[in-house]
């Protein structure tokens, strides 16, 4: 699918498309921010923007060099950090996560729960230096 498609499909202009993501896959080839990463990657599939490919998997597995199982945990981990951060119980916690592997086991856990979850000791065995 060309970015004027895309463009049309997703109603916005053909620059804009491409554009937007060479922005969004600069982050990805840092990858210096596991967060950032999923946030993009969640863009680039909510928006169609992998379309020149196919398929999201064939896009991850060309343009990120990964299965899109792992982009899937990424932006699933990038969810939860979302969610932490946007929660009142915030404040009360000693460090966020700082890898997609510490929260891995929070997408099982209610959206609700993830806070309290993570606050209640969960997170609180995790330096924010190690995965």
């Amino acid at each position: 699918m060309s970015d004027r498609q895309i463009a049309e499909h997703v109603g916005v202009s053909a620059p804009m498309v491409g554009k937007h993501r060479k922005e969004l896959e600069t982050t990805v080839k840092d990858l210096q921010s596991e967060s950032r990463t999923g946030r993009d990657g969640r863009t680039i599939n909510e928006n169609g923007l992998y379309q020149h490919y196919g398929t999201f998997a064939a896009y991850v597995d060309e343009r990120w060099g990964m299965t899109v199982r792992n982009a899937q945990r990424l932006i699933n981990a990038a969810t939860i950090v979302e969610r932490l951060q946007s929660s009142g119980e915030c404040d009360q916690l000693v460090a966020l996560p700082t890898h997609e592997s510490q929260v891995r086991h929070l997408t099982k856990v209610d959206p609700e729960d993830v806070p309290k979850v993570w606050g209640g000791g969960q997170g609180l065995t995790f330096s924010a230096g190690r995965g």
